[in-house]
């Protein structure tokens, strides 16, 4: 065996390596900085880093333009302490990424939801147990808002924003964001459950709505004006009367031409 052949062999060796061991498939164990989150110089926060599962470059391999990314994601709560004597404690949201898939890189991603903030009541301390079960507490209530909404499509999440139920993807879910931009379509099951009212739209990206005919987010250009009957005549109507008064302001400009002429022709012989 010649040298070409046995640096072949070893090529081929490591590269099935690497497709097993470099495969874009689980998310890997990331520790992630607080403040690179939610920064804020003037507090603390105790712990400073935590850690949370990602699917990124440093998770696995793809063959190029794909990266690797989060195939499915779920939303984490997490408790930190803060040197902030009038917030000792404070709920962050997190996104932990839970399968990873290659893909192309998707641009745009919903943003982690503001911080829910524990505050002391007329100055008097309270314990941290106390802040835990206004935190558990306050976190009932929302998961009791949410069960109160329409499920959401397979994929999307449920938020309550404004008063407002909607169905809104996980930062990095690049499945639940290919429907939201209009490159993927809801399955068939998920549309029905939309027509009955059973199921909310979901959130489609900036410029695009839902059509529900065939579940999927649409530019408003992709569709054509459709008229009624009733509205295509009386769109008729309207224009024939648009085409009538036009007429009729022709004639008399016609008209009123007509009489300064005669008046100018009787001005001229009285002159002479």
């Amino acid at each position: 065996m010649d040298h070409l052949t046995i640096k072949l062999v070893k090529a081929e060796k490591h590269f099935f390596e690497m497709e097993v061991r470099a495969a874009c498939a689980s998310p890997r164990e990331r520790v992630i900085c607080v403040q690179d989150h939610y920064p804020d110089a003037d507090i603390i926060y105790q712990p400073a880093c935590t850690i949370l599962h990602r699917c990124d470059e440093h998770s696995g391999c793809c063959e190029p333009p794909k990266k690797c990314q989060s195939a499915s994601s779920e939303q984490v709560a997490l408790f930190f302490k803060t040197s902030d004597t009038t917030i000792p404690v404070i709920k962050f949201d997190f996104t932990n990424h839970t399968s990873c898939r290659c893909d192309v890189d998707e641009i745009g991603a919903v943003a982690p939801a503001p911080p829910e903030v524990s505050h002391l009541d007329s100055g008097h301390e309270l314990e941290i147990e106390e802040h835990f079960d206004d935190e558990l507490q306050d976190e009932f209530l929302m998961d009791s808002t949410l069960n109160s909404c329409p499920r959401c499509p397979r994929l999307f999440s449920k938020r309550f924003e404004r008063g407002l139920c909607k169905c809104d993807c996980f930062d990095g879910d690049s499945l639940c964001k290919s429907i939201k931009s209009g490159r993927e379509k809801l399955s068939e099951e998920e549309r029905r459950c939309i027509q009955r009212n059973a199921c909310n739209k979901p959130t489609c990206a900036a410029g695009h709505y839902f059509n529900v005919d065939f579940g999927e987010c649409r530019k408003p250009s992709y569709e054509k004006l459709t008229l009624s009957d009733e509205e295509k005549q009386a769109l008729s109507s309207s224009l024939l009367e648009g085409e009538s008064d036009l007429t009729t302001l022709e004639l008399n400009k016609e008209e009123k031409a007509t009489t300064n002429d005669k008046d100018a022709n009787l001005h001229d012989g009285i002159t002479s």
